[in-house]
């Protein structure tokens, strides 16, 4: 799920967000993507774009809150490490 400038959008917008992006497919599991800082080299730890381009604890404390309301899974994603979105989830 891209969150860039998520923390920077009202409530009525990001609460319309989760309901498209991920309760209207049903997802159990949301890897946030693309809130990461990319004027910096990517060969280091991931850190966060900062403000006035976005309010990144705003945008994870809402996915928090959601997450945990609507029972699904929120994982940061590895760095540089490839990953199964699906591994570790029930199967259907």
């Amino acid at each position: 799920m891209g969150i860039g400038g998520l923390g920077m959008r009202s409530a009525a917008y990001r609460d319309a967000y989760w309901r498209e992006a991920v309760m209207s497919v049903k997802a159990r599991r949301v890897i946030p993507i693309h809130w990461d800082d990319f004027f910096i080299p990517s060969d280091g730890p991931m850190k966060p774009m900062p403000i006035p381009l976005d309010r990144f604890s705003e945008s994870m404390a809402f996915l928090r809150e959601r997450s945990t309301l609507d029972k699904v899974i929120l994982q940061m994603p590895a760095q540089w490490d490839a990953m199964d979105p699906w591994q570790g989830l029930p199967a259907r």
